[in-house]
């Protein structure tokens, strides 16, 4: 720990690691799990990402219905396993964070991402982060290395258009947007100066960043690449389950299962539970 810095929490970040956050959206990365505790995490994301819907978006949508009413969220999985939540609570997480946020803080999105050996993602922002501001976690589970990592392009948050502006604009489609040369050219009309970066993360380590930074993903390597995305917001924030991920926005009635980490709630805006427990 830097001895500059005036947090005295264990996990505190130093005052370099700030600046980067403030300038460029991301820092990292930074150790969570044991061997063991990282090759145990990888079935409890799959039987817990089992039970949901997985990624969806309704193709019509019916005013007032709920999806996610009697279904879970697919990055609701803080809300099936005492084992997800408590890494997601952890302090090498939580302190870190609460610094960037604030003390008053919501654990509300935890997702499995699991990428087959030569595949990709397209580049994007996260909807959810439409409605809300907030910071997201990707932590390195199995088959990571900084050569297959996330990229991000720092500074993107305030980037316009967002890579969904211009696919809903018909202008390009999401295959379009798994190019990193048209989305750093598209970045560069809003900071010439603008760069793809793969935060040098490996499995059991952890990245933050900003949440509406751009980003994509790629897996060129022979095999199934884990990891785990986990969200967090200030209790002040409305959190949504978004339906759409293109403009115009719509959201669930429903309200995504949020954990409060760390702090109080004076605001009564979210759906808060008690952390699952072990059965």
């Amino acid at each position: 720990m830097s001895k500059d810095n005036k947090n005295n929490n264990t996990f505190s970040l130093t005052d370099s690691e700030l600046k980067q956050f403030r300038d460029q959206g991301w820092i990292g990365p930074f150790k969570l799990l044991s061997e063991s505790e990282a090759a145990q995490l990888v079935p409890e994301l799959e039987r817990c990402h089992a039970k949901t819907r997985g990624m969806f978006y309704p193709e019509k949508i019916e005013p007032g219905k709920s999806y996610y009413k009697n279904t879970p969220w697919f990055q609701s999985l803080h809300a099936l396993s005492p084992t997800i939540s408590e890494i997601a609570q952890r302090p090498e997480i939580v302190d870190r964070v609460a610094q960037l946020m604030g003390d008053d803080l919501l654990l509300w999105g935890a997702i499995k991402f699991s990428q087959a050996a030569n595949k990709g993602y397209h580049w994007h922002t996260d909807t959810e982060f439409d409605f809300a501001d907030g910071i997201s976690i990707w932590l390195a589970v199995e088959g990571v290395t900084p050569d297959n990592a996330l990229k991000i392009i720092p500074r993107s948050d305030n980037f316009k258009p967002m890579p969904e502006e211009y696919i809903g604009s018909g202008k390009y489609s999401m295959e379009d947007f798994s190019s990193d040369k048209l989305a750093l050219s598209l970045a560069r009309e809003s900071d010439p100066g603008a760069n793809i970066v793969r935060p040098p993360v490996r499995d059991s380590e952890f990245f933050i960043f900003r949440g509406k930074l751009w980003h994509g993903s790629d897996n060129n390597t022979d095999k199934t690449r884990h990891a785990m995305g986990l969200r967090y917001s200030s209790t002040s924030q409305s959190l949504r389950i978004p339906l759409t991920y293109l403009q115009p926005m719509q959201w669930d009635p429903a309200l995504p299962p949020c954990v409060l980490v760390r702090g109080k709630d004076d605001y009564g805006n979210n759906n808060i539970i008690e952390m699952p427990k072990v059965k």
